[in-house]
């Protein structure tokens, strides 16, 4: 019988021990995917009653520390909070982290807010795959064609410039290409600065397309109906009017474009519309899901 030396026996066993220990998969637990935003690359509101709240922000705060805040409220999960995008044009960039399949002839993906009924403040989705694999939102996007999409009230390449106060509690003059003016308009409820503090610029530039107001007064207050499908915060979040296919993807001239994938999803407030006391209709987002999702 062959017999190993019990001294050169531990050696050995001493040896994979070390060898194993400083494995650099060794202890280390992988990384598991999650259904929902998993990333925000980007954070843009504009002004409105709800910056500088939701996320909360402060003088000196950065961009950096913005984000930051946004993906504590985001990531992860749909429960967790909420951000507000502000007035028209304020808009959220946000990935996930694996590819978010498109499904033949089903809904892909849903966008949780805080819309009910008659209070609906729709934003415009868009959606981009990582085709260069860099993991970031610099490859084309595309709209999803939602209801109003041929709309003959859809303004398309409309541009709206929101101007900072002279004081920050002040209300915000904005213009737009069309020869309009107005303000977000301050109100009692909300008395903090509208625009977003740590935006170093004096203007806040926004360009997409506005969707036709709907809002209309019911004797003290303000009605808001949902369009018929395809927009971010437009419906309830247990509604199917929540949830959106990757098949709605069109190009610039409103091709339809064929996807298998995404990897991004961007959100901005598409109406640009004052509900007096009540505020500005802006979008909020409280998350989003992959409703494709397997962990395996």
């Amino acid at each position: 019988m062959c017999t190993f030396p019990l001294h050169k026996l531990l050696i050995l066993c001493g040896i994979c021990f070390l060898c194993f220990a400083c494995h650099p998969d060794s202890g280390q637990e992988e990384t598991k995917k999650t259904p929902y935003i998993a990333q925000v690359f980007d954070y843009c509101p504009a002004p409105g009653q709800f910056v500088n709240v939701i996320p909360q922000a402060s003088q000196g705060d950065t961009k950096e520390s913005i984000l930051a805040r946004a993906e504590e409220l985001l990531v992860g999960s749909v429960n967790n909070g909420m951000v507000s995008l502000g007035a028209w044009g304020g808009y959220i960039v946000v990935g996930f982290d694996h590819d978010l399949v498109n499904e033949p002839d089903t809904v892909d993906f849903k966008i949780y807010g805080n819309a009910y009924e008659n209070n609906a403040e729709p934003g415009i989705v868009m959606v981009s795959a990582d085709e260069n694999g860099n993991g970031l939102p610099d490859d084309a996007w595309f709209e999803l064609r939602a209801s109003e999409y041929d709309h003959p009230d859809l303004i398309r390449h409309y541009r709206c410039v929101y101007y900072r106060p002279a004081s920050l509690t002040d209300s915000i003059l904005w213009n737009d290409n069309l020869g309009g003016t107005g303000y977000v308009s301050r109100n009692s409820y909300h008395e903090q600065a509208y625009y977003p503090l740590w935006e170093s610029a004096d203007s806040l530039v926004f360009e997409g397309s506005r969707l036709p107001s709907t809002a209309y007064q019911v004797g003290t207050t303000f009605k808001c109906p949902a369009f018929d499908w395809g927009y971010a915060d437009n419906a309830p979040n247990q509604s199917s009017a929540a949830c959106f296919d990757i098949d709605w993807a069109v190009d610039a001239s409103g091709k339809a474009v064929k996807l298998s994938q995404i990897n991004f999803v961007k959100v901005y407030t598409a109406q640009q519309q004052s509900l007096g006391w009540i505020g500005e209709t802006s979008t909020e987002v409280t998350g989003m899901e992959d409703l494709h999702f397997s962990a395996e």
